[in-house]
């Protein structure tokens, strides 16, 4: 499980957009991995959970800003330079739109803008959407191995706390609830989905 998120890291510095797409799914397979880990968590937990995978897709958007296509040729300054100048400037201001739409709220993308734009299910939408709800994967991991920690600890699941209701994604808590023998926990409102995926997790776990 380390080593995947060692390549996935690895990956994600590539500066193809492929390669951080690689690096996107390595580092979710990790997580989902990670999750159902014994406590006490691995001390490399907060090295793979603990960073915001917004930069990473913010990254791959610039990597496909620099892919070939955007490019001066020839074949560009002939007879299709027109047609080839207003592809790249929608291009552009698609990946742009997309970028904002990520950034603004955590977990959460401006559907409107995407749609707007008919962006979804473009290859940035998949990026930006993608790493929106690995940011809530991600915190999903780190408060499930708190909560078996904690149960190792005592001998039974803990009780609600603030602490562990609190999210870091815009318009979310996490709704815990226990017997002591069992748990759910799951988040109060799902976040970015994935229009193009064909299976996407969701963030709702019982123990």
């Amino acid at each position: 499980m380390h080593a995947i998120w060692i390549l996935a890291s690895a990956l994600s510095r590539q500066s193809f957009a492929f390669s951080k797409e690689l690096a996107q799914e390595h580092a979710r397979l990790a997580n989902a991995l990670a999750r159902k880990l014994p406590p006490p968590a691995p001390a490399w937990l907060e090295e793979m959970t603990g960073r915001d995978p917004r930069p990473e897709a913010a990254a791959a958007l610039q990597a496909e800003l620099t892919a070939p296509s955007l490019r001066r040729s020839n074949f560009a300054e002939g007879f299709f330079k027109p047609l080839i100048d207003r592809f790249s400037v929608r291009r552009l201001r698609g990946l742009r739109i997309t970028a904002e739409a990520m950034t603004a709220r955590r977990c959460r993308i401006d559907d409107a803008a995407v749609n707007a734009e008919e962006l979804t299910g473009s290859i940035p939408a998949q990026i930006a959407y993608r790493a929106a709800r690995i940011d809530a994967e991600d915190e999903a991991t780190v408060k499930i191995l708190a909560l078996k920690n904690e149960r190792a600890r005592l001998g039974r699941w803990p009780p609600p706390s603030p602490a562990i209701a609190a999210s870091r994604c815009v318009e979310n808590v996490w709704q815990y609830e226990t017997d002591g023998a069992s748990m759910s926990l799951r988040m109060s409102n799902e976040p970015a989905w994935e229009p193009s995926a064909k299976i996407v997790p969701q963030l709702n776990f019982r123990y």
